[in-house]
């Protein structure tokens, strides 16, 4: 806008120092004029374009906030997924080294009363 303002500035004392021109200068004065025309209409242009704009801008930044939002749900959904997941895990690793302690203490037990039985039935015979 202030692009535009200062064309306008200089436009208005392009035109009023070609007013004080003889006729022979005429031609520049009305092309002076068709300028000052043009530059309405550019602004005309801007004020509609930046009309246009601002709704859509307004649009825009309300689905990239929904989106955000959307994105940050899925990433707490994720996470939870995650520790769920996590927490599985950890319980069958957990399960597999009782299952495999249980495993390696019935080996010993039995070994230990197998001994015991033996050395027993030996020593009573």
């Amino acid at each position: 806008k202030e692009l535009l303002n200062d064309m306008q500035k200089k436009v208005e004392t392009l035109i009023d120092r070609s007013s004080d021109t003889v006729d022979g200068q005429t031609g520049r004065k009305v092309q002076l004029e068709d300028m000052w025309r043009l530059l309405k209409i550019l602004e005309d242009r801007v004020k509609e374009l930046d009309g246009s704009y601002r709704p859509w801008q307004k649009k825009v930044d309300g689905r990239l906030e929904h989106f955000a939002i959307w994105q940050k749900g899925q990433d707490d959904e994720d996470l939870k997924c995650n520790k769920a997941w996590n927490l599985e895990h950890q319980v069958d690793v957990i399960l597999s080294l009782v299952k495999s302690e249980m495993v390696a203490l019935k080996a010993d037990l039995s070994s230990s009363l197998a001994s015991m039985g033996g050395a027993g039935v030996g020593g009573a015979g």
